[in-house]
């Protein structure tokens, strides 16, 4: 545990505080992830015990209260199969977070976790003991993890029994590259009887569940002429044993891979004790660079600024990756102008990308700041996306004062379609989706799979029936199919909200796609038995209204 954890402990993690209002947390605001500070224990059980709606989903999701010192006082299980919310609510309860903060100070918080629902564990056939005694001259204890489609860490780092602790960033880390640090005997043992009471020994080669896009961890344990590795990918739904994901996390924190990961306050101080050039234009130092500002690390910025390192980058193909261009993208427009003034001739290249990258950030001002640069909205490649996905309304609604292209297509999906797609994660997705309306973007524009935007709005659940009006509204098709012969009204046919919204704007209950299948047998195979039943009562009322027009 951290010494920040330990502090907010010693502070805050006794005394009363019934007396307290907790203060609820968006799960943006609390960042939930980044305050995770012990193992995630997961339910382990038979999931096919769930219907096929709960196996989609298998997770029971709870309201909880965590004190200032990041211990959990209450945890209600709030959705998710309930013969499972007794003992999710007692897992939640065993957790441990850092402390969450307003205004810089730790909180009593209220926030959503989940604990996931997997598979029993495996092992392999027979039991494999572990030595009493290793011999810490050949011990070694590495742990690797590779990228993902995302923004996964990717990096190797590996303790021996001496101490010296090794290394690599490759990507997506506050340090890239090599470097070496030690710990003390009493870590390395301590590490050693972790991975002892985990049974590791005993633990299967392979842990991979049939997904995709995810990040593998691989563990590897060398002692004396023993060398045992488990890899893991998306493990525990694949039966891997929470104590042996739980190894992952106690290498990091035995090595303190923090410090070059995420950074904290060790990072400066290693990064100097190894004479670190910060005014390198070494491709380390740039990487570094970008680094130090998308984490909001303000000594390392400091450090680099003060060293005058180099704000753009001489590869025109990459002048995205620009350290200005980061800075942009993170909308810290004081940094930007400190970072263009720094740096004369800075090449116009940079314009471009830069004004994409403010785009994205959703400030406007560093918009402007860019286009009085001379930067052109209409030239700055998918800037209405960035736009959209900054979440920010206003920044939609100033880029489309310009020719911007509102027909573009991302990944060949219409962006009213990926702005719909969008519309949940923040409070201006609706509003985001009339201005494109408003801009001349077509409701009834498919995407590749022959979908329009009335296909997307039941992912996002906080807005689908302002969603479906708008939509409506600017002549959206309600029965329209894609290629498989399905309409909206099937392809939501397990999502009630949308169900109800769909037939009363007239879609047809009764069409069949390519298949033969009708919502309504979608709606029974989801297991959304009131949807089953809203649909049937539409299919009566169509039938009854059918069976009258015909009479004289």
């Amino acid at each position: 545990m951290n010494r920040a954890l330990l502090l907010a402990f010693a502070l805050y993690g006794t005394g009363s505080l019934a007396a307290q209002t907790p203060v609820e947390l968006t799960p943006r605001e609390a960042s939930l992830w980044q305050h995770i500070a012990g193992p995630r224990e997961a339910i382990h059980a038979d999931l096919s015990t769930l219907s096929p709606i709960e196996r989609m989903n298998a997770r029971v999701e709870l309201e909880v209260i965590v004190s200032p010192g990041g211990r959990v006082l209450q945890a209600h299980a709030t959705r998710g199969p309930a013969q499972f919310y007794n003992q999710a609510e007692a897992i939640e309860r065993d957790r441990l977070f850092t402390p969450f903060t307003r205004d810089g100070r730790p909180v009593l918080a209220k926030v959503n976790d989940e604990v996931e629902i997997v598979p029993p564990e495996t092992w392999l056939p027979n039991h494999v003991p572990f030595p009493e005694k290793v011999d810490l001259r050949t011990l070694v204890i590495a742990l690797s993890r590779t990228r993902c489609y995302g923004r996964c860490p990717a990096y190797t780092v590996s303790l021996e029994g001496s101490g010296v602790v090794h290394f690599a960033g490759e990507a997506y880390v506050l340090v890239p590259g090599h470097h070496t640090a030690h710990v003390s005997p009493e870590t390395i043992q301590a590490l050693l009887n972790a991975f002892r009471k985990a049974n590791f020994l005993s633990a299967k080669e392979s842990y991979s569940a049939m997904v995709t896009d995810n990040p593998s961890q691989t563990i590897t344990l060398k002692m004396g002429e023993t060398t045992k590795v488990v890899e893991d990918y998306v493990g525990t739904e694949a039966g891997m044993p929470d104590a042996i994901r739980a190894l992952e996390q106690q290498i990091d924190e035995a090595a303190g891979t923090e410090r070059w990961i995420k950074g904290n306050e060790e990072t400066y101080k290693a990064l100097r004790a190894e004479h670190w050039d910060f005014s390198s234009a070494g491709a380390d130092n740039i990487a570094l660079y970008r680094s130090a500002i998308e984490r909001k690390d303000e000594d390392l910025v400091e450090a680099l600024l003060r060293a005058r390192a180099p704000v753009d980058l001489a590869d025109e193909k990459k002048r995205e990756d620009a350290p200005i261009c980061v800075a942009s993208s993170s909308g810290n427009a004081l940094l930007v102008e400190r970072m263009f003034a720094q740096q004369s001739g800075m090449s116009k290249a940079v314009l471009q990308p830069c004004l994409a990258a403010a785009a994205l950030s959703g400030n406007v001002e560093l918009l402007d700041f860019w286009i009085d640069k001379g930067a052109k909205p209409e030239g700055a490649g998918s800037i209405l996306r960035n736009g959209i996905l900054s979440k920010n309304a206003a920044m939609v609604r100033r880029l489309v004062e310009y020719p911007v292209d509102v027909h573009e297509r991302i990944n060949d999906i219409p962006l009213l379609s990926f702005a719909v797609e969008r519309a949940g994660e923040g409070s201006g997705g609706p509003e985001i989706v009339g201005l494109l309306l408003k801009a001349g973007a077509s409701p009834n524009e498919k995407d590749w799979q022959g979908r329009t935007a009335l296909f997307s709005v039941g992912l996002q659940q906080a807005s689908i029936q302002p969603l479906i009006s708008l939509l409506l509204a600017s002549g959206a098709a309600v029965d329209v199919r894609d290629k498989n012969g399905d309409t909206a009204l099937m392809g939501h046919a397990f999502i009630l909200e949308v169900v109800r919204a769909l037939l009363a704007a007239g879609s047809d209950p009764t069409l069949a796609d390519n298949r033969g299948q009708t919502a309504l047998t979608k709606a029974h195979q989801f297991g959304c038995e009131a949807c089953a039943t809203t649909i049937e009562e539409a299919v009566r009322k169509r039938a009854a209204a059918t069976a009258g027009a015909g009479q004289p």
